[in-house]
């Protein structure tokens, strides 16, 4: 009687935190979510909530030539977080000491080895560089709507908006191979 009694008192328990852990470790794992196959990493897009409010006309062609401003992933972000944190606390022996473009390039921007790796891709791709900036954030590049279809795995559509505004837009999250990525 007492056998029955513990049994449920001991598995339950047991039984759930094997399924909370087995859910976490899914959630939390690095393969998950935004890696392909192929080694290719999705990359954050804010196009949906305008595409999803507008009507596709037709898939771009692909040889229209297009303009894009590719941006790269800051540094030291917990860094940066605790000093955003500092210059905006009154009480802080930080608060309101800004640093200048320089200081921010040298301790939170991208490397310009970072920089280079993405022109040097691009231009695999058959891009132009365009433009690049002393804090390393964009880099600027023109190519076809063909080469940005392949370079970042999506394809390019023509939308119009129902105030009849026309723009070109990619349908899906883009993605670069998950060495370039981060």
């Amino acid at each position: 009687m007492k056998l029955r009694s513990i049994y449920p008192m001991i598995m339950v328990p047991l039984l759930s935190l094997i399924i909370i852990g087995t859910v976490l470790w899914a959630y939390l794992s690095p393969f998950t979510h935004a890696t392909f196959q192929d080694g290719r990493v999705l990359l954050p897009s804010s196009m949906e909530k305008y595409t999803s409010k507008s009507h596709v006309l037709a898939k771009a062609a692909s040889g229209q030539q297009i303009a894009l401003a590719v941006g790269l992933s800051l540094r030291n972000q917990a860094e940066l977080t605790a000093y955003l944190q500092e210059i905006t606390t009154p009480h802080s022996p930080l608060y309101h000491h800004y640093l200048n473009a320089a200081t921010f390039a040298a301790l939170y921007g991208p490397l310009p080895s970072s920089e280079a790796a993405v022109m040097s891709y691009l231009r695999s791709q058959g891009f132009r560089i365009t433009a690049t900036y002393p804090n390393h954030l964009v880099v600027d590049a023109q190519g076809t709507v063909a080469q940005a279809e392949q370079t970042f795995q999506t394809q390019i559509n023509n939308y119009q908006e129902a105030d009849g505004k026309r723009f070109f837009a990619n349908a899906s999250a883009p993605s670069l191979p998950g060495t370039l990525a981060p």
